[in-house]
């Protein structure tokens, strides 16, 4: 097990249960690992700012009319978090299968998490939040649709799965003039 170790400070120490090497035999990725770990700690940073800044919602903190640095820095780097998420949530699916998971094991794994993270945004979060049975769809669920989503798309090739990517990024911004009054019955839905 010495031999598999990592000389890297940084690198998250492996237990005698946990090798840290993947189904392939390959070392785990510990970069993606202290990647989610800093992206936590910005998400809790902007929490503290919420509970803690007087005026957290009395203002949006990144107008720059009403805001001080500090406050619109702490707010505007939270921005990457949710996207950090879901492209890790990406990335680490890849590399499951490239790793060795079979098409059917991932997609019954990631459907599984992405359900559970829907169940707890719809019960304990949306509790939490709101002490109150109020559906409040926010970023966990988010990340629990797209895994849902994924769960159905690795069976795709990487280079069809990319094009989608590519496709949503360039692409979401066409959505943007589409006003939810307009859809009628299915406003509340957009």
């Amino acid at each position: 097990m010495s031999a598999q170790l990592q000389l890297d400070p940084l690198a998250v120490p492996r237990t005698a249960t946990a090798s840290g090497l993947t189904r392939a035999g390959r070392p785990r990725l510990d970069a993606i690992d202290l990647l989610r770990g800093l992206v936590i700690v910005l998400m809790v940073l902007d929490h503290v700012r919420d509970f803690f800044h007087v005026d957290a919602f009395v203002f949006n903190p990144t107008d720059p009319e009403r805001t001080t640095f500090a406050v619109f820095a702490t707010r505007w780097v939270t921005h990457l978090c949710a996207p950090t998420f879901v492209f890790l949530a990406g990335a680490s699916a890849y590399l499951q299968g490239v790793n060795g998971k079979s098409p059917g094991e991932l997609a019954r794994f990631l459907a599984t998490r992405g359900m559970w993270l829907v169940v707890l945004e719809l019960t304990i979060v949306g509790f939490g939040l709101n002490f109150a049975p109020i559906l409040f769809l926010e970023v966990i669920w988010a990340i629990g649709a797209s895994m849902l989503l994924l769960a159905l798309l690795v069976r795709l090739r990487p280079v069809w799965i990319g094009a989608l990517g590519v496709l949503i990024v360039a692409g979401h911004g066409l959505l943007g003039p589409i006003d939810a009054a307009q859809l009628g019955a299915l406003g509340p839905m957009w």
